[in-house]
């Protein structure tokens, strides 16, 4: 079984600093519209950082706040967290950021369908033959690679993915469904 994870730990910078996990998309927070367009997986929850509590508590959906303060900050640590809190009947962790409300519905049966085809056990979602880093399928078998890496200070995504063999999925469709939402103005 699959399980969807949210990273939303980053600083938002390009959005002033103000958390785009939480910021109106179409009348809704951007994060529960993902959730939504994702509702066929169950939900893991959203990770966050320890200081971003404050905002996210009043998002109705599960917070899981990073630990491990050894770790360098980024969304590896972010990552880690949810492989950690993953339960045991799942062997798979579909991860993707906050800022991708349209992310197709189907993505975890595609990456997971590569996954058992090329026998890996992370495969990312790539478009324009850009590995897209963080929209990925890890097996639950990397939580602890993953530690290891952290613990030798290690916070470079590519690194990881190109230790670990990762596949990199490219996405034949639409532009569009990878968009990241990086900036305000695109709800404009």
């Amino acid at each position: 079984m699959i399980a969807l994870g949210i990273l939303a730990g980053g600083h938002s910078r390009r959005w002033g600093g103000r958390p785009k996990a939480i910021a109106d998309f179409f009348g809704v927070p951007m994060t529960l519209s993902l959730v939504r367009r994702l509702a066929l997986l169950p939900f893991l929850g959203l990770c966050i950082r320890d200081d971003q509590q404050d905002w996210a508590k009043h998002l109705p959906i599960p917070l899981v706040i990073e630990k491990h303060p050894e770790f360098p900050e980024g969304p590896l640590k972010g990552i880690h967290c949810l492989l950690s809190t993953l339960p045991d009947h799942y062997e798979w962790l579909l991860v993707t950021p906050c800022d991708m409300p349209w992310i197709p519905p189907n993505i975890a049966q595609t990456l997971l369908w590569q996954a058992q085809r090329q026998h890996a056990s992370i495969v990312t979602l790539a478009y324009a033959n850009q590995r897209h880093s963080l929209v990925m399928l890890i097996h639950r078998s990397e939580e602890q690679p993953l530690a290891n890496l952290l613990l030798s200070g290690t916070q470079r995504v590519s690194k990881w993915l190109s230790q670990r063999g990762a596949v990199c999925f490219p996405w034949p469709y639409s532009a569009t469904h990878l968009s990241n939402l990086n900036h305000p103005e695109i709800l404009s």
